[in-house]
């Protein structure tokens, strides 16, 4: 524990460069801030003294090294010893402002007691006096220059601010260790609102190559049809590392504003600034945020999408200043039924062809298929308990409808949570035409019911 309560710049500078060679750094810095920084480079002093007693940095050593002249500036982050440079001149621009705004006072007063003497004088002094104001208030400002770069550094401290009152999440998770999956280490998350895990979930084909995108902090993407798993590959990922899972659904009225925030009255007349669902999401470090029908986003909200899916990504939130980065850990996982070219079977109404910048984004795509009839019986047993030939002829069922919508006629083939939600009313009791009617028949397409009656009785004879 170190006795100091100031820094000097040049023991700034040494402090930054000693966290930032700590491989914990990340993780601490964005924890002491909230998510609201990643970098030493923008540490206020008392962050500073914070991350280096987390990260058991001597800070008296490192203020002897300056003293000693034994630390080298060479050491540090360029930028480090640049900001420092720039919170000196912000400092002395604050002094500057200061004297400025006494000096305004001074002549506001001089100006009301011009204006006093004048009117009590002879009407055309009073005129004169008033024509004299008027010509001195229209002249050029000389100070502009200054002005102007007061508000860059003024920009520069908003960017940094913390995020309105509201806004932060109430925990912030950190790394506790490493778990694997599919042969991929993974780091472990302490989130206590983490989904719980499904041990009954099968892994798809080219999940290996996907983690490991995921391990890098890069979005995926994963397309195929209806009721494959494609949500449930995020959400299994979030529970077996611990992280928060945030599923962001988009449609055809799912705007820009709508996932970033507004202002919205608070019941004593004002309006302060409320985070929506994708900010609220990459505030929190490790945080997998699921795009679900990604293609039928609106224009103004694939635009957002792109500022946060690129790498060190964020956002700015103009009412406000508010430069929002993406927290440390942070993985992005896109979400359709189509792989963003477009739908050509015309099952998938609304979804639009993505346009190539947000198809660039994502470093794998994986398509999800239907499982193998045999992966699908297991599936069905272990998650609802029906016997194994309830299970086959209902994964038989389904294999008939996904050949009937192959050859298009009919509009979609069973999915795995329409079987899903067959057998678990078979375990309840209820007989295979009984789950029929009112797991599928009851919510299918008219033009589809003759055919999925017909096809039910090849699969359930009377």
């Amino acid at each position: 524990m170190t006795s100091k309560t100031s820094l000097s710049a040049k023991e700034r500078v040494a402090l930054k460069a000693a966290i930032n060679r700590h491989k914990n750094r990340r993780e601490v810095i964005a924890t002491v801030t909230d998510g609201r920084i990643t970098t030493a480079s923008l540490l206020s002093t008392v962050d500073l003294f914070e991350v280096s007693r987390r990260l058991n940095i001597d800070v008296d050593a490192v203020c002897q090294q300056v003293a000693a002249q034994t630390f080298n500036d060479d050491d540090a982050d360029p930028q480090d010893t640049a900001q420092d440079k720039e919170e000196t001149m912000t400092q002395d621009m604050t002094q500057d402002t200061a004297a400025l705004s006494v000096d305004i006072e001074a002549e506001t007063i001089t100006t009301k007691r011009r204006i006093a003497e004048a009117l009590v004088s002879d009407p055309a002094v009073f005129h004169e006096t008033v024509r004299n104001l008027v010509k001195e208030a229209h002249k050029p400002a000389e100070t502009i220059v200054q002005v102007v770069e007061v508000e860059k550094v003024v920009e520069r401290i908003v960017e940094v601010s913390a995020p309105p009152a509201g806004s932060r999440p109430a925990h912030m998770p950190t790394i506790i260790g490493d778990v694997t999956i599919e042969h991929v280490a993974l780091a472990k998350y302490d989130a206590p609102d983490a989904p719980a895990p499904d041990l009954t979930y099968v892994w798809p084909e080219g999940t290996r190559y996907a983690l490991t995108k995921v391990k890098r902090g890069q979005p995926v993407f994963l397309f195929g049809p209806a009721g494959t798993g494609k949500t449930s590959w995020a959400r299994e990922v979030a529970a077996r590392t611990g992280r928060p899972f945030v599923r962001i659904s988009f449609h055809q009225d799912t705007s820009g504003a709508a996932i970033v925030g507004g202002r919205i009255p608070d019941g004593t007349g004002a309006f302060p600034w409320t985070d929506a669902v994708l900010l609220r999401a990459i505030r929190r470090p490790g945080t997998i945020v699921c795009l679900d029908e990604i293609s039928a986003a609106r224009p103004d909200a694939v635009m957002i999408l792109q500022a946060v899916l690129e790498p060190n990504g964020g956002l700015t939130v103009d009412e406000t200043g508010e430069h929002v980065r993406v927290a440390p850990g942070v993985v992005f996982v896109m979400c359709d039924n189509t792989n963003g070219r477009g739908d050509t079977t015309g099952q998938y109404e609304g979804t639009r062809r993505m346009n190539a910048a947000t198809l660039d984004r994502p470093t794998a795509t994986l398509k999800v298929d239907y499982l193998t009839p045999a992966l699908e019986m297991d599936l069905l047993i272990r998650r609802t308990g029906i016997k194994a030939e309830d299970a086959r002829r209902l994964v038989d069922f389904a294999s008939l409808t996904r050949q009937e919508a192959g050859n298009g006629t009919i509009t979609h083939g069973l999915g795995l949570r329409r079987l899903l939600a067959m057998a678990e009313g078979i375990a309840d009791g209820a007989s295979y035409r009984t789950a029929l009617r009112y797991s599928v028949l009851e919510g299918a397409p008219h033009d589809d019911l003759a055919r999925l009656t017909a096809l039910a009785d090849v699969a359930f004879p009377k």
